[in-house]
């Protein structure tokens, strides 16, 4: 949806990092802006939308943008769990702008942002999910990791498109 979002060239997370402001959805059919990235989300699943500004520096934009296929998905409990996880990203991005800057291996340092946010939306998902908090959310990622022998990565890929964690399955039984 970010890539979407991305070719129209503005929706809810691009107005949330370039206005520095959270821009929270609660309903897609009842929201007139952004119309045709708004009916693409739509035809996605997609029924709400909570995009959450990330502070980094005067000369970059970074927003944290979460999708749920449920009205009203996103409540003042979320709300305030995502903006401190936005607040943590924003230290490492400051930290990382400052130590690599923007020109320096531009195309590696996107990577490693991206990874690290799909990372990040996972452990968050997670949190969600546990009703914990962030370390031993990445502790569960970690062991999910390490049990079924894949990457960190690969893992929490796959619970932001809406799996679960390797081997809940069996646990359910």
């Amino acid at each position: 949806m970010d890539e979407t979002q991305y070719s129209f060239g503005d929706g809810p997370c691009l107005t949330a990092a370039r206005q520095q402001r959270l821009v929270l959805i609660a309903d897609l059919e009842n929201d007139e802006r952004w119309s045709d990235y708004l009916e693409a989300a739509l035809q996605e699943g997609v029924r709400s939308v909570l995009a959450v500004p990330i502070p980094t520096d005067a000369f970059s934009h970074a927003g944290l943008n979460c999708y749920a296929g449920t009205v009203g998905a996103f409540t003042a409990e979320t709300v305030g769990l995502l903006e401190q996880h936005a607040a943590a990203m924003s230290r490492v991005l400051r930290i990382a702008l400052r130590l690599h800057g923007t020109d320096i291996h531009p195309e590696h340092l996107r990577a490693a942002l991206k990874s690290r946010a799909v990372v990040d939306a996972a452990v968050s998902l997670i949190m969600l999910q546990q009703h914990g908090g962030r370390e031993d959310a990445l502790q569960i990622l970690q062991l999910a990791a390490k049990s079924s022998n894949r990457r960190m990565h690969d893992i929490a890929t796959d619970i932001v498109r809406g799996a679960g964690l390797p081997g809940a399955e069996q646990d359910e039984r």
